[in-house]
C-alpha cells in the first residue's frame, strides 16, 4: 500500500522498522555496526563511527566523574543548578525585596510584598575546545588517543576559572547597558574582606589560621546574610595555603591540624584548594539557593563535525554552557565572601 499517509511511497514493512520496538532495535543494531568497512553513523557521507563516539563519550564522562571542580560541587547541591536554554545568551533575574513574615490576628494585613521588576542580566558563555584526528587514523586506530579526555579537562578548567574570576571579555548589551560576566570573587554581591588575614602559608602563622577564619565567619554572620545554615559553607583556599593547613595547631593543647579544625566548624561544609585564587586568598560560598545559582544549558559533552569530503580530518568539539549568579538582596547582601591577606 502506497500513498500520502505513508509518505513518499514507503510500505508498512518499511515503516515497521521505525514503529515497532523490536524491529527498530534490530535495525539500529545492524545499522550501527562498526566493522571497519566504512559504514558510518546514520550518514552515508560519514561523520563518525557509532562505537567510536560511544568510546569518546565514555572518556568525557570519566573526566567529569573524577574531576573535583568547584562547579561540580556547587551544582550537586539541591536548588543551585537552574536549567536554561542553550540559545539564551543572557540570563535575567529580578532584584528581591526584603520579604518579612507577619504575625497578626488576621490572615492578611493587605500589605503584599513583591520582587523589584528591575532585571539583572548575566551573559551565558559557551566553554569549548576543539581537536581533530587525521583522516588516515579514522576508525579503531585512534582509540588509544586522549583527545576527548584532554579537551574535556581543558573545558572544565576554563569553566571553573570563569566561575571564580569571571571574564571581562564576555560582554553583552542588554537594554542599553553592557553586562559583563563576573565571578564569585568579584560579583557585585560578594562581601570583600580585604587584608583580613595573615599569610596562612607560613609556619609562623599556624596559630592565626583558625581564629582568623572564625572572624571571617563572624563578619559573614553580622555584615552579610551568609552562614545562617549549619554545614552550608564551602571554603576554598589558594594553592599556597592548602599544604600549610596540615600544620598542627596546638592552641588549647589540641593535636588537630588546621584543616581538621576548620572542617569541624559548624558552618563549614568542606574545605578545598582552588588554583584560581591568588596566593593568600580564601573564598567562602554559602551553598544555598538564596546565595548562589548556576544557570546551565549544557553539561560537558562532545559533538563531531560533519565531514564533507573523504580526505578531511575528523574534527570534534567538546563544549559546556553555563553561567553563575551571586544573589543579593536590596541591601547588597549575599552569601559569598572573598578574603585576602594583609
Amino acid at each position: 500500500m502506497k500513498g500520502s499517509i505513508l509518505g513518499q511511497g514507503r510500505s508498512y514493512a518499511q515503516l515497521g522498522r521505525y514503529t515497532l520496538d523490536e524491529v527498530r532495535a534490530a535495525g539500529w543494531a545492524e545499522k550501527l555496526i562498526d566493522n571497519q568497512d566504512g559504514a558510518m553513523l546514520g550518514n552515508a557521507a560519514g561523520t563518525l563511527h557509532y562505537d567510536d563516539h560511544r568510546r569518546m563519550m565514555d572518556d568525557v564522562t570519566m573526566v567529569r566523574q573524577y574531576e573535583d571542580s568547584v562547579y561540580d560541587i556547587l551544582v550537586a547541591a539541591p536548588g543551585i543548578a537552574q536549567n536554561v536554554s542553550l540559545f539564551e545568551t543572557m540570563i535575567g533575574d529580578q532584584d528581591m525585596n526584603d520579604f518579612s513574615g507577619q504575625v497578626s490576628m488576621n490572615v492578611s494585613d493587605r500589605q503584599s510584598q513583591q520582587t523589584d521588576y528591575a532585571f539583572n542580566w548575566t551573559p551565558q558563555p559557551i566553554y569549548h575546545c576543539d581537536f581533530h584526528i587525521p583522516w588516515r587514523q579514522t576508525g579503531f586506530g585512534y582509540k588509544p588517543g586522549d583527545g576527548a579526555s584532554a579537551a574535556t579537562i581543558a573545558v572544565n578548567l576554563v569553566r571553573d576559572q570563569t566561575l571564580i574570576l569571571g571574564n571581562a571579555s564576555i560582554a553583552v548589551n542588554a537594554n542599553g547597558a553592557v553586562s559583563t560576566l563576573t565571578g564569585l570573587t568579584n560579583a557585585a554581591g560578594t562581601l570583600a574582606q580585604a587584608a583580613s588575614m595573615t599569610d596562612w602559608s607560613l609556619v609562623a602563622n599556624v596559630a592565626s589560621v583558625y581564629p582568623e577564619a572564625v572572624a571571617h565567619m563572624q563578619t559573614m554572620f553580622t555584615t552579610d546574610r551568609a552562614a545562617q545554615t549549619p554545614n552550608s559553607v564551602l571554603m576554598l583556599v589558594a594553592n599556597d595555603i592548602w599544604p600549610a593547613l596540615e600544620f598542627v595547631n596546638n592552641a588549647g593543647n589540641s593535636e588537630r591540624t588546621n584543616l581538621e579544625r576548620l572542617k569541624a566548624m559548624s558552618a563549614i561544609k568542606d574545605v578545598k584548594p582552588c588554583q584560581w585564587l591568588v596566593d593568600g586568598a580564601v573564598l567562602y560560598i554559602e551553598i544555598t539557593p538564596s546565595s548562589v545559582r548556576i544557570p546551565r544549558s549544557a553539561e560537558t559533552t562532545i559533538a563531531p563535525w560533519l565531514r564533507t569530503e573523504r580526505f578531511e580530518d575528523s574534527k570534534f568539539t567538546v563544549f559546556s554552557a553555563s553561567t553563575n549568579k551571586v544573589l543579593q538582596d536590596r541591601n547588597g547582601r549575599s552569601g559569598v565572601s572573598y578574603c585576602t591577606k594583609a
